[in-house]
């Protein structure tokens, strides 16, 4: 049923819906009307959907992936750039462009020259392919000029030994082996004590003069 007023009388009677848009006779006063067409109500109006949930902070390691695409984008830096971002490592802005700090590290020696080229544990071990026993040691003497061993073939090289022992006192059967930073400063070493020392590229080699000359001896 409907809720009708009539505009004459202002009486309010219900009517069916059936006979909306007609003419009819008011319940109140007796006189024609015409009921007004029949509108259905408007459907409700839908609900605003829930807010989006927060989402979660980025991980620093997604933060950094990011950091590095920026960098990549403005700068045209290479691969290295993200993956030292990625990694957490300092990345160093250089006049020429983005560089991480692998740049910075000493140039590697030449390949296929093996006294510029060799780590002690490289030299070592040809040595042993030729045949020469002995043991060696690291030590810290002279190690601001480069790195350096001593060889023995007279048994074990005691870590008092390394931490006492010099190229000057060096026993019977030992050897001081270091790896100077370029073959010149080796060159040079090795004219200050002639006679029982030799230079192999980057190599300074003195001690026992049997010794050392097998080790030259058994060098490439």
């Amino acid at each position: 049923m409907l809720s009708f007023t009539c505009p004459l009388c202002n009486g309010a009677w219900p009517v069916p819906e059936g006979v909306a848009g007609r003419t009819g006779v008011c319940g109140h006063c007796g006189r024609q009307v015409l009921l007004p067409p029949w509108a259905p109500p408007s459907p409700p109006e839908p609900e605003a959907p829930p807010p989006a949930p927060l989402a979660a902070p980025l991980s620093p390691r997604v933060m950094r992936l990011i950091a590095a695409g920026v960098l990549l984008a403005l700068l045209g830096g290479g691969g290295v750039v993200a993956w030292n971002v990625w990694r957490g490592r300092p990345v160093i802005l250089g006049g020429s462009g983005v560089t991480s700090e692998a740049a910075h590290a000493p140039p590697k020696a030449p390949a296929g020259t093996p006294g510029e080229a060799w780590t002690h544990e490289e030299l070592i071990a040809h040595l042993r392919k030729q045949g020469l026993r002995f043991d060696a040691r690291a030590t810290d003497y002279g190690s601001l000029l480069g790195p350096a061993m001593f060889f023995s073939e007279r048994g074990e090289v005691t870590e008092a030994q390394a931490a006492t022992l010099g190229k000057s006192n060096l026993p019977s059967g030992y050897a001081f082996v270091q790896r100077r930073k370029t073959d010149d400063e080796a060159r040079a070493a090795c004219a200050k004590t002639p006679g029982r020392c030799f230079a192999w590229g980057r190599y300074y080699v003195t001690g026992d003069a049997a010794f050392v000359d097998r080790i030259k001896g058994a060098l490439p």
